[in-house]
């Protein structure tokens, strides 16, 4: 039963990845994007980070 279910998901996994793949793609692209740390040029070169 484990191994039927495990195959079921698999095989559903797949499908959903070939369809939306792109899409999938480009949303987890756009949120590295935001993610990403800006240098804070008003803070003193010298000042420690914490």
């Amino acid at each position: 039963m484990a191994v039927e279910l495990y195959l079921f998901v698999e095989h559903l996994f797949l499908l959903v990845e070939s369809r939306y793949a792109n899409q999938i793609r480009r949303h987890f692209d756009d949120r590295d994007r935001h993610n990403l740390i800006e240098p804070d040029f008003d803070q003193p070169p010298d000042d420690p980070p914490f």
